[in-house]
């Protein structure tokens, strides 16, 4: 793991087994010494890291006995986790679930559709 984030694994490290006693299994937000929260998912606790800290380093990690890789959150991709582009993901996947998509079989023609 990158250097970046040496404080984050040392902070990981000294909460580790209060963590896995009250929350195995789930994700935990850190920056530098300091535990942010506890998350059900990894991308909720992606969002809320970009959510409170804005576009800096933060890393999140699943709360587990095995050596899980942790996630280094790249402050270039905080607009994808923006509450505004992840309503467009979900409406994106609403869409194909629903079937309101057009196949091509080719550019030109897709290019002619537009």
């Amino acid at each position: 793991m990158d250097q970046t984030y040496a404080q984050e694994m040392e902070t990981y490290q000294a909460h580790r087994d209060e963590l896995l006693a009250e929350h195995e299994g789930q994700f935990v937000l850190i920056k530098a010494d300091q535990v942010l929260g506890i998350f059900a998912t990894q991308q909720d606790a992606i969002r809320e890291g970009y959510h409170l800290l804005g576009r800096v380093p933060f890393m999140v990690r699943r709360v587990s006995r095995g050596d899980d890789e942790a996630v280094e959150a790249d402050p270039s991709q905080a607009w994808f986790w923006s509450p505004e582009w992840q309503a467009r993901e979900q409406q994106a996947d609403d869409d194909l679930r629903q079937g309101r998509y057009e196949d091509f079989d080719n550019m030109d023609d897709f290019l002619n559709s537009l």
